[in-house]
């Protein structure tokens, strides 16, 4: 029992890398046995196929194995009527047994550090309820407004101009970016584009429920191809 605590201080910190895919998988598989779609195929198109960069993050290795990580995917975004290059947090893990040490905030700066160190200007996310607390105490993140879900019928009738004359930030999406997004090999998204804009449909629970967003008008992307959305009902998850 001394040897394995001793191991177990043993920890140390590196940057993340597509490399060590399959070590990642193994520990999503010990932190969130139920997550089926934390695959390799998901995961390869999530951290190597983004056309704005591969993945940005940092993991906590105990010998040969992977015990925590905190790992972001690049993107370009308009921050204040300028364009910058930002990072998206998308999974955070700790092992079972390792948790308790704060390994989430070092991860979570480190991550940041190598963020910032690579061009980054800053890192935002949408977490649950129960890692908030940790990105906002821990390490001084800003929370802007907790996500909003409705269920309701037809369009979001934005009024785009109101938006645009207020908005502080914005993804920024190209053609290939945008094309990237839609092809999620989990979920696709099915796209179709009426009034000039552009129409993004997912599942939220099969093809029973929808959940359905809108781009901008004002989103210069062409050659993107109208595809053939089907869903059992009307009802919608904004």
């Amino acid at each position: 029992m001394e040897d394995e605590n001793k191991n177990k201080s043993n920890v140390f910190l590196k940057k993340s890398q597509i490399d060590f895919l399959p070590e990642y998988i193994n520990l999503y598989q010990k932190c969130f046995p139920n997550a089926l779609h934390l695959n390799k195929s998901y995961l390869t198109w999530l951290y190597q196929d983004n056309p704005s960069g591969s993945l940005v993050g940092a993991d906590a290795w105990c010998g040969d194995e992977v015990v925590g990580q905190v790992v972001a995917i690049p993107g370009e975004y308009i921050l204040n009527g300028k364009l910058a290059r930002g990072l998206l947090a998308v999974n955070v893990a700790v092992h079972p047994e390792f948790q308790g040490r704060f390994l989430f905030k070092k991860l979570g700066i480190k991550t940041c550090e190598y963020g910032a160190e690579n061009g980054y200007e800053f890192v935002i996310g949408v977490a649950n309820k129960v890692p908030t607390p940790g990105w906002v105490r821990q390490m001084d993140f800003q929370l802007v407004q907790p996500l909003e879900a409705l269920l309701g019928f037809g369009n979001l009738n934005i009024n785009w101009n109101s938006i645009v004359s207020v908005e502080q930030l914005k993804h920024k999406w190209s053609k290939e970016s945008l094309q990237w997004r839609i092809s999620n090999p989990n979920n696709p998204i099915y796209v179709r584009r009426s009034e000039e804009r552009l129409q993004c449909y997912a599942s939220a629970k099969g093809k029973m429920l929808a959940v359905y967003t809108e781009l901008s008008p004002c989103l210069k992307v062409n050659n993107i191809e109208d595809t053939v959305c089907r869903f059992f009902s009307p009802l919608r998850l904004f």
